[in-house]
């Protein structure tokens, strides 16, 4: 039987599950959601999302990828290029399936980084500062948050909900190691900025500059620029605090295959699509979309894709402030998208 042909529309309701979704579709819209439910929802219309059950292919690793490994580093307690810490690091990654690139491509479409400030008199500005990188996803998906935890070596995998679990790392010296993951490894959407202020915050604390008044100020103003701002009573504390300036980031582009399955991995969705045909025997048209969903910040990112696989288009909403990055040519989605994801192969229950 040829793979993607529809034979029974019983097996596409019943056996559908849990696929980690990032997205559900309701009359054709589709609504961007935390990837840890893992719903589908049909409409009136017939349209449902599947994945594909293509067999599983292995990536097999090129024995020089490593050969080239530059270890760049934000402090200077280490030494660039230094051949023991390439060795470890090497190490860490054989330990893991994962691809350098995959695991930059599900940073920006998953991860999380946080600057925390804790009130504690017993800290010399009467706050601890504290970082977190982190990542959540359904229970289902333990497997993959496992890989990712071998691939760096350090953190710790918790409950973080009824059906799901976080990756995360918290101690400073472990966050060096995704410090120097990152700058070997850039983050190609705008989700970059956010590492960059991290990164900065991250060398404060190690050179113990926010335990000075000047150096917390600076920790704020971070703070005030990263996701949702100072709390109300932060601001209130600090009225004269302005959010630091965020670097500017320009020509992204993807640099490696791998970072296309890493982010499809967090943020990719495919499709079929029933709709009522009288022109078919069975009384449905079938069509298949893959689709990439991503703020409007990265619509010049989305557009690049056009170029790096040589199809698709990107669909602007400006109501919900999204892009997508779609393929639903039929010959594009057999030639090109399903021998691209063989070669460098989805993780997760997203495969």
């Amino acid at each position: 039987m040829i793979e993607g042909i529809v034979t029974s529309l019983k097996i596409l309701v019943i056996g559908m599950g849990y696929r980690g979704s990032k997205s559900i579709i309701i009359k054709l819209i589709i609504v961007k959601e935390q990837r840890v439910d893992g719903s589908s929802a049909f409409s009136k219309n017939g349209c449902c999302k599947v994945y594909s059950s293509r067999r599983e292919s292995r990536f097999l690793k090129n024995k020089s990828f490593y050969s080239d490994f530059y270890i760049l580093t934000v402090n200077s307690s280490f030494i660039k290029n230094n051949n023991l810490i390439k060795s470890q690091i090497r190490s860490l990654h054989n330990k893991s399936d994962l691809n350098p690139w995959f695991v930059t491509g599900l940073i920006d479409a998953e991860w999380c980084f946080h600057l925390g400030l804790t009130a504690n008199d017993k800290y010399k500005q009467n706050y601890q500062v504290t970082l977190k990188f982190s990542m959540s996803l359904h229970e289902k998906d333990k497997d993959l948050l496992i890989k990712l935890k071998n691939y760096f070596g350090v953190g710790s995998i918790v409950n973080h909900g009824p059906t799901t679990l976080q990756y995360r790392i918290t101690s400073i010296k472990d966050i060096s190691t995704l410090i120097s993951h990152c700058n070997n490894f850039p983050l190609t959407s705008q989700k970059r900025i956010d590492y960059e202020l991290f990164k900065k915050a991250y060398n404060l604390i190690i050179d113990k500059l926010h335990l000075t008044n000047d150096g917390f100020k600076e920790i704020l103003s971070i703070r005030a620029s990263m996701n949702l701002g100072l709390t109300d009573k932060l601001a209130l504390a600090n009225p004269k605090i302005l959010a630091i300036e965020k670097p500017i980031i320009k020509d992204l582009k993807v640099q490696d295959p791998n970072w296309i399955s890493g982010f499809t991995t967090g943020d990719g969705c495919f499709h079929v699509t029933l709709a009522k045909s009288p022109f078919t025997k069975t009384g449905y048209r079938v069509a298949l979309r893959f689709q990439l969903a991503q703020h409007n910040r990265d619509i010049k990112l989305m557009k690049s894709l056009i170029t790096y696989l040589g199809c698709g288009r990107v669909e602007e909403n400006l109501k919900t402030s999204m892009s997508y990055f779609v393929i639903n040519k039929f010959s594009d989605i057999i030639d090109i998208v399903i021998p691209f994801f063989d070669k460098y192969p989805i993780h997760g229950v997203n495969h």
